[in-house]
């Protein structure tokens, strides 16, 4: 490039001018000139422009609700709102509130703290709308609140009081839930609230809603579901008995049985089967459960209770026996006659001390000839003795009165035929004696009245009138209180002198001579019986032991009640099952003892009847 001629080149030429300082300033100059032109042009073309558009008008048209408290939604109908909620400015008499939602015809607000009753102004941007009529705000109610609730166990369809305050008076604003579940209202008041437990309500707390306000308990309702009872056994027992009672629903632990109002001792529990033993001094009656939430179940069918209770006492201090007597003097029992076994009556008396369970000799032997299957009865303070079996000489037709430590010989002989297994009681100041084996091998059913006062004896009604047969092995006792006497059971021997054990029963009225059939001995679930055992405790007769028509011997006993013409069950005889025992009555319990099972008996038990 060296040796060229730069100066004749266009190219160079231009810049040389360009860099030249004097063209460089009028170069800026023309550029100022051109800026400020522009922004003259720009500025008169501005102010040319017409005047700004106008915001759209806003309207409102509803609200609702029309009243409510401070915080309460209210929502306003109209046109042109603002989409965006915060550009819409909304007041309430003056008082602006947060508006929530917005759409360009409907806004949601809440009524602000401090407004009062007045118009609703909506404002967007320059447009503001005023409500034709007044909002009215309500003063604010105190919020409902729960002190307390009672029962607090319940089950379905149980009631409850819910106590508290500022529950309010209108029945439109309030609901009342448990667990979530709605409750329905039986009546309310500010103060309490009455509910009905719903069937599909479980434990939980308690919500009372009222208005937009919500008070909820402190403490769970606790609900549980009904106990049943399916079934128990055994279906009847003695006292001690374990009876299992099978059901649902009932308490795991803490549970309480009884059985006729008597409360049952529990063996085991849970929550589906109680184990209890049947309490001392119960009857028979329903079984009920009640659970340890207080909710309770009676069975569908009773409990036969086989009341009363046997205590072994000392054995009978004059050996083994059968056929003997036994009466009470002045609250002294007397024990005495029979046989044990031999062709030689015995003829010695025995006195019971039951506070130190022993027997005493009396050493008072009878004065006549030994009896067997005689009969005695109580007069006042005498004890008399009928004839019986001599196994010497047959038949005796002898009769005797007893006072402590003495036998008198009486001389008003029976004037009856001669027997023994006959039956004997006194109502008031006579005796009856009657029915049994007579001499010849004749069954008897003739009856007979003794007055000691004139020393008489008198043939009465022959036993059971025309109707019944003759009987021997039988039971006779009275009732004083009523006056009546019964007889009942032993063998009857019909027209072919057949001997069948029986258990029928009869009630003698000696005021009227008169006899009526009674209900059977044990009803209909007793076996026939013969040479069985009675005593009376109280109103009550009792009947037991002997043997049947298999000649299998009998352990149970049953209770009769005169005034209900019944007889009940009770606990049965624990010793060996006999015929041809005795009984005596001392304190409100019976002594019952000796007898034949096969072989003579000497064992002796006390029967307390729980009454």
């Amino acid at each position: 490039m060296a040796g060229q001629n730069h100066g004749q080149n266009p190219e160079f030429r231009g810049l040389r001018q360009f860099l030249n300082p004097k063209n460089q300033l009028t170069m800026k100059k023309k550029i100022l000139f051109g800026l400020s032109l522009l922004a003259l042009i720009f500025y008169v073309s501005c102010g040319k422009d017409d005047d700004p558009t106008p915001d759209p008008e806003v309207s409102i048209s509803s609200f609702s609700p029309e009243m409510g408290e401070p915080d309460a939604e209210v929502s306003i109908i109209g046109k042109n709102f603002n989409t965006k909620a915060s550009a819409n400015t909304v007041k309430f008499n003056g008082t602006t509130a947060t508006v929530t939602s917005a759409t360009a015809t409907q806004l949601k607000t809440t009524v602000p703290n401090g407004a009062t009753t007045g118009k609703i102004t909506v404002t967007v941007g320059s447009s503001t709308a005023t409500s034709s009529s007044d909002f009215t705000v309500l003063e604010p109610q105190p919020a409902p609140q729960i002190t307390g609730f009672s029962p607090p166990i319940v089950t379905k369809g149980d009631f409850v009081t819910i106590e508290g305050s500022n529950f309010g008076s209108d029945n439109q604003q309030i609901s009342v839930y448990i667990n979530e579940v709605q409750a329905s209202i039986d009546w309310f008041n500010t103060a309490q609230i009455k509910i009905q437990v719903p069937a599909d309500a479980t434990t939980g707390k308690i919500k009372v809603v009222v208005g937009d306000q919500t008070a909820t308990s402190s403490e769970n309702l606790i609900i549980v579901f009904s106990p049943s009872i399916n079934g128990f056994s055994p279906k009847e027992g003695e006292w001690g008995t374990k009876v299992v009672i099978d059901g649902a629903n009932f308490s795991d632990t803490g549970n309480t049985v009884t059985i006729n109002g008597v409360e049952a001792e529990i063996v085991n529990e849970s929550s589906s089967q109680i184990e209890v033993n049947v309490p001392e001094n119960s009857r028979t009656g329903p079984i009920v459960v009640s659970t340890s939430y207080g909710n309770s179940i009676d069975s569908d069918e009773d409990f036969t209770v086989f009341h009363g209770s046997w205590t072994q006492i000392a054995d009978f201090g004059g050996g083994i026996r059968r056929d003997a007597t036994a009466f009470v003097l002045d609250g002294v029992p007397y024990v005495g006659l029979g046989t044990g076994g031999t062709l030689i009556p015995d003829m010695d008396f025995w006195t019971y001390n039951h506070e130190s369970d022993e027997w005493i000799d009396l050493n008072l032997d009878f004065s006549g000839y030994g009896h067997i299957g005689n009969s005695s009865f109580v007069i006042g303070q005498k004890a008399y003795i009928t004839p019986g079996f001599l196994m010497n000489t047959g038949y005796g037709s002898d009769f005797w009165s007893f006072e402590p430590l003495e036998f008198t010989s009486i001389i008003d002989i029976f004037e009856g035929i001669a027997r023994y297994n006959a039956v004997a009681f006194s109502i008031g100041t006579k005796g009856y004696y009657g029915t049994g084996n007579g001499e010849g091998g004749v069954s008897l059913k003739d009856f007979w009245e003794y007055n000691p006062g004139t020393g008489d004896w008198i043939q009465k009604a022959d036993m059971g009138g025309e109707t019944d047969l003759p009987r021997y092995a039988a039971i006779g006792v009275a009732l004083e209180e009523e006056g009546k006497g019964y007889v009942g059971g032993g063998y009857s021997v019909n027209q072919n002198d057949d001997h069948v054990p029986v258990k029928d029963f009869w009630e003698y009225d000696p005021n009227m001579d008169s006899w009526t059939r009674k209900a059977d001995i044990g009803g209909l679930e007793a076996p026939v019986r013969a040479s069985p055992t009675a005593f009376t405790i109280g109103n009550k007769i009792y009947v037991g032991l002997g043997y049947d028509d298999n000649d299998n011997n009998l352990y149970d006993f049953w209770e009769y009640d005169s005034t209900t013409d019944t007889w009940v069950k009770v606990a049965n005889f624990p010793g060996a099952p006999r015929e041809k025992a005795v009984a005596f009555v001392l304190d409100g319990k019976a002594y019952v003892g000796l007898g034949y099972d096969g072989d003579q008996l000497s064992d002796f038990w006390v029967f307390d009847p729980g009454n």
